[in-house]
């Protein structure tokens, strides 16, 4: 069907008008609605187009402060997006993600039991299309929480992000390293992680088993699972 002149005018009017709307609207009143609710901020300042928030979290992923801004064009294609710094997060019916995003993530509760206080992402992009890891690049950073054991295990680790048979792949790795964590997590929240040690000697290999590592072909593992909370 082709619209007259006056129908395109009217639509676009009709958007225009939508989007202004939109731009009234405060910051703290949209950010609510955002990913089905799952975002929240401890305060949010400015309008949906230009703002700032505090203490931020998706779920009980915390990631503090930031300067935020509602795109308004993926609007009008049922899409939110949210600038984030220097990247966005987004989401729509069908699939959510980050876009270029250099982001700090504090996940002792949401990623417990596994013992990795947080989470550092440096350029990161990841999107999952119906619960499936579709695309994910970028570097991160871990650092633990309180390790099982007595063993001295190092206080950060290094690796990429990918995807790995529809999940997302978080492979990292200590500076020497002799140990490594591997964490997938699935669309659904669900997450598996297997840490792995290669001990240098005796003393080191009895408090890994102390501590429930079991001796594998790769090293001495331990594996954990849980849901991203």
């Amino acid at each position: 069907m082709t619209l007259s002149p006056l129908a395109r005018r009217l639509l676009v009017f009709a958007a225009m008008l939508v989007v202004a709307l939109i731009a009234t609207i405060p910051l703290r009143v949209g950010v609510s609605g955002f990913a089905e609710g799952r975002f929240a901020a401890r305060e949010a300042e400015g309008s949906l187009w230009s703002g700032t928030i505090r203490d931020a979290q998706f779920g009980t992923l915390r990631f503090g402060d930031g300067e935020v801004g509602l795109a308004p064009l993926p609007l009008l294609l049922g899409r939110t997006q949210l600038s984030l710094g220097n990247g966005s997060v987004s989401a729509s019916r069908t699939d959510t993600g980050i876009h270029d995003l250099d982001l700090r993530l504090d996940t002792a509760a949401a990623l417990a039991p596994l013992p990795i206080a947080s989470l550092e992402l440096a350029g990161a992009t990841i999107r999952f299309d119906r619960g499936i890891c579709r695309e994910a690049e970028g570097t991160v950073r871990a650092r633990t929480g309180q390790m099982p054991g007595g063993y001295a295990f190092p206080a950060t680790f290094a690796g990429a992000v990918r995807c790995e048979n529809g999940r997302l792949l978080l492979a990292l790795a200590s500076q020497g390293g002799m140990e490594t964590v591997q964490i997938r997590l699935a669309g659904d929240g669900r997450y598996a992680a297997l840490v792995t040690v290669r001990p240098s000697d005796e003393a080191s290999q009895r408090l890994l088993a102390a501590a429930g590592f079991r001796p594998t072909q790769a090293g001495y593992a331990l594996r954990y699972a849980g849901t991203l909370r």
